[in-house]
């Protein structure tokens, strides 16, 4: 007998040869012993032909019980421990939610999205907001948001940026985890002169390592242009800077202004930096519904 392959039981085998004449490969299955795993086609032929029982495939090696844990009911044991194991870890996993430890900074959720705890305790990883999204801002997350996470909605501004006057994702929740909205209770775009307090999935903040006017002494303004709230979230100031030649230059600089910023990551799509961004968004500032 061997420990894993084809194994034969001598004892009841009589030569019959049947086995051998099913065999698709070149295999030796009357032989028992070697088996010629690279000539065997796993088509289980030889098994089935044996009238007397024979043969059997092994396909994992036998693990003999140490004498030590003979008698023990591993199977009890392993189902008591995994409940116990669950019943611990689940609470800790919310509770880590529900503190906002551990979670990422660039975890932007939907707009109108409840708190995080009970976002994640009503979404069910549907996928009809992400369906629906006509900029394809919204994607499913994998490790962004930890295990309880997993495949839950959140805005990827470098794929996409969410449009002012979308409430699409809102419109088609089934669980009220994305509250429903209208364009004007977003509050992103004016509204005949109508005050409104926008609703924020978040605030954008610049890498000043890598936004070119600030950390290549070169112009560019294209945040400014895409940014498409009323009046713009980003502005300019004019600076002196000393290029890479050691040459002063006049340039001007992108600030964000935090009181009318909304996090809809236009900025982050559009920055000429695609890789690594020069600007990108964080969840600082959002509105839980």
């Amino acid at each position: 007998m061997v420990d894993s392959g084809i194994a034969k039981d001598a004892a009841t085998c009589n030569q019959c040869s049947r086995c051998l004449i099913s065999c698709q490969g070149g295999d030796d299955p009357i032989g028992g012993a070697p088996w010629h795993k690279a000539e065997c086609h796993l088509c289980m032929n030889c098994v089935e032909a044996c009238p007397h029982g024979s043969l059997e495939f092994r396909f994992f090696r036998k693990l003999q019980t140490p004498p030590e844990i003979v008698g023990t009911n591993l199977s009890r044991r392993k189902a008591i421990a995994a409940a116990v194991t669950g019943l611990a870890v689940v609470p800790l996993l919310r509770a880590q939610s529900a503190l906002g430890k551990g979670r990422n900074e660039r975890l932007i959720r939907p707009p109108g999205a409840l708190s995080e705890i009970d976002f994640l305790s009503r979404c069910i990883r549907c996928g009809e907001c992400v369906r629906v999204c006509p900029n394809d801002a919204l994607q499913l997350a994998f490790t962004e948001a930890g295990l309880m996470g997993l495949w839950s909605p959140l805005v990827t501004p470098k794929i996409g940026y969410c449009e002012p006057s979308c409430v699409l994702c809102s419109e088609v929740c089934p669980t009220g985890a994305i509250q429903g909205l209208t364009p004007r209770q977003k509050g992103w775009i004016a509204d005949e002169g109508v005050a409104s307090t926008p609703l924020l999935i978040g605030t954008a903040v610049y890498d000043l390592r890598l936004c070119l006017p600030w950390a290549k002494a070169t112009d560019c303004v294209v945040c400014l242009e895409w940014c498409p709230v009323t009046p713009k979230a980003i502005y300019l100031k004019d600076a002196l800077v000393m290029d890479v030649e050691g040459k002063l230059r006049a340039i001007k600089q992108p600030y964000i202004d935090l009181n009318r910023c909304v996090g809809c990551g236009a900025c982050e799509f559009a920055c000429p930096l695609q890789e690594q961004p020069g600007v990108y968004v964080t969840s600082s500032g959002e509105t839980s519904a």
